[in-house]
């Protein structure tokens, strides 16, 4: 019987890619990016990290807090160097301390998801994602709503994490309306209101946001907040798995199999849940184990 594989449990918020945790050049012209600083960027974000970092580390030296920042992704996620929390750690906190918001934003993610040698620290983390978020950093204003509707780091509280995603709704980040559209889907906080989390759900999936499109896809193929559409959630689905969502796979198996008219389609969903499992987490594929041995027997029978 199929369980309900909509997004609920959520991941936090996670920047992994380096051109999001690095100050884009396009932000930079009220604090007047230097040009060394502008060209070691685009190098960085060309892929030639190693070529970037010896470019960026005399600007960090003399203190330049973009380059600062930057260096410490590149030590955070390998980029032209190996892999040194530590390191990372040192760079962020040279940035942050000059009020860089992204540095800032980076080092309240370490502290809260903790690294090798790296302890997590609830309470650290939202201090500094309160400093990024005062600069008006939309997805620092998300983690920050996280922590607030958690609990973490500091007492509970709904209404303040709302206005958090408010305001990183308003600054743009995608995660803001994700988070905003499971209150609103459960009722946590605020009225349940099923209409607004599609919408919200869609404002996050049209800004790029993977588990945002499958959360969409199960809400119009069940018909919440809106009509059924099993064409569109299909298409929705897909897209999600574009974007490497495990749970996007999972559902859509099981759209394919309660709605298959052809034996093809039944073949079909197994090698969606074949792919959901092998993308999966540990816990996914211990939730979907059963589901997936259902499936995969019907497509058995039929080959």
């Amino acid at each position: 019987m199929r369980a309900l594989f909509f997004a609920l449990s959520l991941a936090a918020v996670s920047l992994t890619a380096p051109s999001s945790r690095a100050e884009p050049i396009s932000s930079l012209a009220a604090t007047a990016a230097t040009p060394d600083y502008a060209a070691a960027y685009e190098v960085f974000i060309g892929g030639r990290h190693a070529e970037a970092l010896r470019m960026l580390l005399p600007l960090a030296e003399s203190g330049d807090a973009r380059a600062q920042n930057l260096i410490g992704v590149a030590h955070d996620d390998g980029l032209g160097v190996a892999v040194d929390p530590l390191a990372a750690r040192r760079w962020f906190e040279r940035a942050a301390a000059q009020g860089n918001a992204r540095a800032q934003m980076n080092l309240g993610q370490m502290l809260r998801d903790g690294r090798p040698g790296v302890a997590i620290d609830f309470a650290m983390a939202r201090r500094f994602f309160e400093a990024s978020a005062g600069h008006g950093y939309g997805p620092a204003q998300s983690a920050l709503g996280r922590m607030w509707e958690n609990g973490e780091g500091g007492p509970a509280d709904l209404a303040r994490a709302q206005a958090l995603y408010q305001e990183g709704r308003a600054a743009g980040d995608p995660w803001a309306a994700e988070y905003l559209g499971h209150l609103y889907y459960s009722g946590e906080g605020v009225a349940a209101d099923p209409v607004h989390a599609r919408a919200l759900f869609a404002e996050a999936s049209e800004r790029g946001l993977a588990q945002s499109t499958n959360n969409l896809a199960y809400m119009i193929e069940r018909g919440m907040g809106g009509p059924s559409d099993l064409v569109e959630a299909e298409r929705l689905y897909r897209q999600a798995i574009d974007g490497d969502y495990a749970r996007a796979g999972i559902n859509l198996a099981w759209m394919l199999y309660e709605n298959a008219d052809t034996h093809a389609r039944t073949i079909e969903a197994s090698g969606y849940c074949i792919w959901a499992m092998d993308h999966g987490d540990a816990m996914d594929r211990a939730a979907w184990a059963d589901d997936c041995m259902t499936i995969g027997k019907a497509a058995a029978q039929l080959r």
